[in-house]
């Protein structure tokens, strides 16, 4: 089927979005074309009806490891890198990243001002001394902070992130699976969740994470917190073991298994 294929394998919305387009052709050539061609269908709309790739309950876009943080910041492509900072750093959305202009910072409050184009909210979000750091390495050639070198216009957002696709997983050799083993890519939303993942990490409160990221609801920032609490606990887990594997605990620890053992036996 047209939305199984690879170029639809990471954008489940874009490929359902496609059918849907196709099933509009459908009826506007069935009401008024009249081809010969679609009458052994019957009226029947071959592109209705199917069900959805995005479910209600999707995964989100998978984070980026530090590995590939580490790899991406050293690629070869000034634009992609700083749109990379931009997506890290300020957790925006790829449709804010295409659009966001010099004019939109305010350098003394090291500050930026995001008018977001899904949720229509316009914020304020202080920028991180890393983002402020390479900001200041980059040429001012345009109102935009980042433009194409082919076109000299900004960017498309669907553009940017089949670009980081291909960067990820061709180029620098990064892809994962979710939970049903579907191929998943990294993209810049993918960006967005470390920021938020990050933010929870460094003990921001779900108010102040919401309001960096520009979230209506804390429906989603949970999922941060939850994340953020998981890897934390399971650390500090693994940490009291090497704790206990470093002292006499460990082998007294390993000789009650053994004794339990043969007592079973």
């Amino acid at each position: 089927m047209l939305r199984d294929l690879p170029e639809f394998a990471d954008k489940p919305s874009v490929a359902d979005a496609t059918i849907e387009r196709l099933a509009t052709l459908w009826d506007f050539a069935d009401e008024y074309l009249h081809l010969d061609e679609m009458r052994v269908h019957k009226g029947i709309n071959p592109a209705r009806n199917i069900k959805k790739r995005k479910a209600s309950d999707s995964e989100s876009a998978p984070l980026w490891p530090l590995e590939l943080c580490r790899k991406f910041e050293a690629y070869p492509h000034p634009e992609l890198v700083t749109f990379y900072f931009l997506a890290r750093y300020t957790g925006q959305r790829r449709s804010d990243l295409v659009n966001m202009k010099w004019t939109d910072i305010d350098n003394g409050r090291g500050e930026m001002f995001v008018a977001q184009a899904k949720t229509k909210a316009k914020i304020w979000v202080r920028m991180p001394q890393r983002l402020r750091d390479h900001l200041a390495t980059l040429p001012r050639t345009s109102d935009y902070i980042v433009t194409s070198s082919k076109t000299g216009k900004p960017w498309r957002d669907t553009s940017l992130t089949n670009e980081f696709i291909k960067v990820t997983r061709d180029e620098l050799g990064f892809s994962t699976t979710d939970s049903k083993g579907e191929p998943r890519f990294y993209s810049p939303h993918g960006l967005r969740h470390l920021c938020g993942v990050e933010l929870a990490h460094a003990g921001a409160s779900d108010r102040q994470i919401a309001s960096v990221l520009g979230h209506a609801t804390l429906k989603m920032v949970a999922v941060y917190v939850k994340h953020a609490e998981q890897r934390v606990l399971a650390r500090d887990a693994q940490a009291k073991r090497d704790a206990m594997c470093a002292s006499e605990v460990h082998e007294a620890a390993i000789d009650a298994a053994t004794n339990v053992t043969k007592l079973r036996a």
